[in-house]
């Protein structure tokens, strides 16, 4: 499966993010907390323009759907209110499931953050594509 990062260029703004501390540090800041600052943007620079992309991906399939029939708009408004409720809490969010996981070979339960299955090395499935 294509990692979504790459449809938008993920990886230069790792590099942009990487290069800015680079230059924070070569800057000499007079204190540790001027740097902490000034990384502390950088990252928030960072997360704003990751946001901004998987919103606009969000916004290209939604518009996709809607025009090849797949679903209308009230009809996504009804799903999103069916998944949001499915957690217990009507939020406007999802919340991640941390029941264990199950390993599909050896059938031991696992953290719900595991990769690999701590019994037997499986790889454990993936539940969510973000």
């Amino acid at each position: 499966m294509m990692e979504i990062d790459g449809l938008f260029g993920g990886f230069s703004n790792s590099t942009q993010y990487i290069a800015g501390q680079a230059r924070a540090r070569q800057e000499g800041f007079n204190s540790a907390k001027e740097q902490l600052s000034h990384q502390t943007e950088q990252r928030i620079a960072f997360f704003e323009d990751k946001l901004a992309r998987y919103a606009l991906l969000l916004k290209t399939l939604m518009l996709a759907c809607e025009r090849s029939g797949v679903f209308t708009h009230d009809d996504l408004l009804k799903l999103r209110e069916t998944i949001d409720a499915e957690d217990g809490v009507v939020d406007g969010k999802l919340t991640e499931d941390k029941a264990p996981r199950s390993c599909a070979q050896c059938r031991r339960k696992n953290s719900f953050r595991a990769e690999k299955c701590m019994w037997c090395g499986n790889a454990l499935a993936k539940s969510d594509i973000l």
